[in-house]
């Protein structure tokens, strides 16, 4: 069996790098997840009985099209967010995958700014 041994200096820049740049690493692994957990998830060929996609997303988008046809987004009977988030949505008709990489941006963005503000606190 074979060991593989990092020097210390490797180790301690692995550590810098992604403590410098985890809210980027932080959104292209988002990113990529919210392209590829749909495709091998969601026909549920893969694992049959789950799905990637959560039914309030399916709530998200069906209100943004009672938006898109100037509707009110309420009409979906579950809708209890604000009219904004479905007005977003309905940015791009034909994309439903764009609330996905929406959400995976303000996420990571969140995540930023909790981090900025934990480092100014110190």
């Amino acid at each position: 069996m074979q060991h593989y041994y990092y020097s210390t200096s490797t180790v301690l820049v692995l550590r810098r790098v992604l403590s410098q740049h985890a809210a980027w690493i932080g959104l292209v692994l988002r990113l990529f997840l919210a392209w590829f957990l749909p495709l091998v998830l969601d026909d549920g060929q893969w694992i049959p009985g789950v799905a990637y996609t959560d039914i309030d997303y399916h709530v998200f988008t069906d209100a943004a099209a009672y938006i898109q046809q100037a509707e009110s987004p309420y009409k979906r009977t579950t809708y209890r967010y604000t009219p904004f988030l479905a007005q977003l949505l309905a940015i791009f008709p034909g994309n439903k995958q764009f609330g996905r990489y929406l959400f995976c941006v303000a996420d990571a963005l969140c995540g930023y700014m909790i981090v900025e503000y934990r480092k100014r606190k110190r």
